[in-house]
């Protein structure tokens, strides 16, 4: 299962995109608005699924923007999850 893959089964996170253009979405983009509006069981679909190095390769384009979407509590806690459990 890919990130896209993923997305395509929770549409509803990107409420503000066209059912047809989330396919279009990067999987960074994917990522940061799972990390936002995901929950748990979603989260740890992501984790079981998806490999360490493409996770912190997408979260480290995440984390290095100036203006992300994330919030700093959401940025640590999928850090740490990422040490611990990916």
């Amino acid at each position: 299962m890919t990130l896209q893959n993923l997305a395509q089964k929770n549409k509803t996170i990107f409420w503000d995109i066209s059912p047809s253009n989330v396919s279009k979405v990067s999987n960074a983009a994917i990522l940061e608005r799972f990390i936002q509006f995901g929950n748990m069981d979603l989260i740890r679909e992501i984790l079981s699924n998806i490999k360490k190095e493409e996770l912190t390769e997408y979260f480290k384009e995440i984390t290095k923007k100036k203006r992300k979407n994330v919030s700093i509590k959401q940025e640590n806690f999928f850090r740490l999850l990422l040490e611990k459990h990916a």
